[in-house]
């Protein structure tokens, strides 16, 4: 079985200064976008889980931990299963390349074994909370610590520019530093009625400040507004759908990652293949 799970942008990011089980309460309008990783999963003997970026393979990844929650559920379930991931969505960049592989094995394995599906909130607390934005497969507004995930139905379709820089952030160290400069609101702006921002921007520049750099380079380039998504530091551009785009030398912009994608309306599919 093949499984195309995609990535994700955040339209916007509200961090409330409440705690929920010691994570920051947020709000978000979330959508996928056309970049995909491969993941070819099949029956066998014991679980094998390889991944096309070798740092992956000595971690406890969201595929890890999604087949143990979904076994914990459901414990009569005894299939074991080789899992090959081919990687195409840049890692440590607020994509949620990762949030999405965890998702994807969780629809697979409700979808061809009528396994019961876990709570979003049993997601978030084992599994990351992007994941249940993810099981969704749609665009939505997430809120509480991920946990509570709405439809999002009225999106235009759009264009999109996504930049990722050649430094990755951790969202860990992101949200530390935030408790710890407690920045104010960042600047809104709005695209067709969408609201866009990121409260996590001014957090993410303190402590990767050429990001800032980027960012202002790539609007001189495009003229158009570009936004962080996530934790970072993937920057995106909105754009009309119809609305021709050139594509730049990634290595003069200090790039790791280009692309001119667009919305999607699902975020998971899988065949046979």
């Amino acid at each position: 079985m093949k499984i195309l799970s995609s990535a994700k942008i955040n339209l916007n990011l509200k961090i409330h200064d409440d705690l929920q089980d010691n994570f920051h309460k947020i709000e978000s309008d979330i959508i996928p976008v056309g970049i995909f990783d491969e993941i070819v999963i099949k029956e066998t003997q014991k679980d094998q889980i390889v991944f096309n970026i070798d740092k992956l393979n000595y971690e406890l990844t969201t595929i890890h931990k999604s087949l143990s929650l979904m076994r914990k559920l459901n414990p009569s379930f005894d299939k074991s299963f080789e899992i090959k991931v081919d990687k195409q969505i840049p890692i440590e960049s607020g994509l949620g390349g990762g949030s999405s592989n965890g998702a994807a094995i969780i629809n697979f394995l409700c979808s061809n074994y009528e396994l019961s599906m876990p709570s979003y909130h049993d997601v978030v607390k084992q599994v990351g909370s992007d994941v249940p934005f993810f099981i969704n497969k749609q665009p939505a507004t997430i809120s509480g610590i991920g946990e509570n995930v709405l439809n999002l139905n009225d999106t235009p379709p759009m264009k999109i520019i996504i930049a990722v820089p050649k430094n990755g952030l951790s969202t860990k160290e992101v949200f530390e530093k935030y408790d710890e400069i407690q920045p104010k609101d960042t600047e809104k702006y709005s695209w067709n009625d969408i609201s866009l921002f990121n409260d996590l921007w001014n957090t993410s520049i303190e402590i990767y400040p050429e990001l800032n750099a980027i960012k202002q380079n790539l609007e001189e380039r495009y003229n158009n507004k570009f936004f962080m998504s996530g934790s970072g530091s993937a920057l995106f551009s909105l754009f009309e759908e119809h609305e021709e785009i050139e594509e730049i030398d990634s290595e003069e912009f200090n790039l790791k990652y280009f692309s001119i994608t667009k919305k999607i309306g699902c975020s998971f599919s899988q065949n046979d293949d």
